[in-house]
Formats: C-alpha cells, structure tokens, sequence
C-alpha cells in the first residue's frame, strides 16, 4: 500500500507498519470505563473514522499547493513590476 507517498517500507519515520490502522485500546477502555463511550468501535466506525482522516489531510495539501502556486505569482508579478519600474528609471535617467 502507499500512503501519501510512503511505503511500509519506505518511510522517513521508520514505521514498519505505517499503511496499518492504530487504535489506542488503553484510551477505548478509559472512554468506556468514564461512560463516555458504550462500546469500542467497529471496524467500520474506524474505517470513517480513517476515512474522514486521509480527506482531511488531501485538502489542507491541496490548500498548502495552492498557497504555494499564489506565492509564485505574485514572486513574478512583483519581478515584472520591478523590471518595469527600473525601465521606467532608465529612461528618465536617459532623458536627463
């Protein structure tokens, strides 16, 4: 499987088993224990729960592309601007 890039084998966080769910079963059995949860989840709550997850980490991407494209932009625009302003400079500079 890859995941966002990453193998289980091939990981910047050494994570053999990166591409498998984790739950923590101590903070479930402390969450039933406080009545805060009846059951532990299922299969499928996990896997919305997943789910819900990877969207939500493909969008704050696609956001933090976008920002990057927006910079560039404007990066050139303002090289543009400053090109043409030094132009403009050296005419008048010429002119004199």
């Amino acid at each position: 499987k890859l995941y966002f890039g990453y193998t289980n084998h091939n990981n910047p966080f050494g994570d053999a088993n990166l591409t498998t769910a984790f739950v923590w079963h101590k903070k479930v059995e402390k969450e039933i224990k406080d009545g805060k949860r009846v059951a532990a989840p299922t299969k499928v709550e996990q896997k919305r729960k997943r789910i819900k997850l990877i969207k939500e980490i493909e969008s704050v991407q696609k956001r933090r592309d976008q920002r990057e494209k927006e910079k560039e932009e404007m990066e050139r625009l303002k090289e543009e601007e400053d090109r043409l302003r030094n132009v403009m400079d050296y005419d008048e500079w010429q002119e004199k």
